[in-house]
């Protein structure tokens, strides 16, 4: 089983600050990969963070960058329905 180098966490209340959102997010997961060596992160989102995270995949970062970075998003306990409204 692989474990990952470290851990990121960022809460949506972080993501919103004028300093970064999605920008600081993307720079933090391209650190981390290159830190790994190249091995795709695997981004975890609980509740809000779930559907923020699909928002920066699906808005903010072209398709090679998630070739190259991600290998895959989890998303649990989100609300993903009434939330994408509020992301807008």
């Amino acid at each position: 089983m692989l474990l990952p180098s470290a851990v990121l966490r960022l809460t949506p209340v972080q993501w919103s600050e004028p300093s970064g959102s999605f920008d600081q997010l993307r720079a933090q997961v391209e650190a981390q990969v290159e830190a790994a060596g190249g091995r795709r992160a695997v981004l975890v989102g609980l509740s809000l963070g779930g559907p923020y995270a699909a928002t920066f995949l699906a808005r903010h970062v072209d398709e090679e960058w998630k070739q190259r970075h991600v290998e895959r998003l989890v998303a649990l306990s989100g609300e993903v329905v009434s939330t994408v409204g509020r992301l807008r």
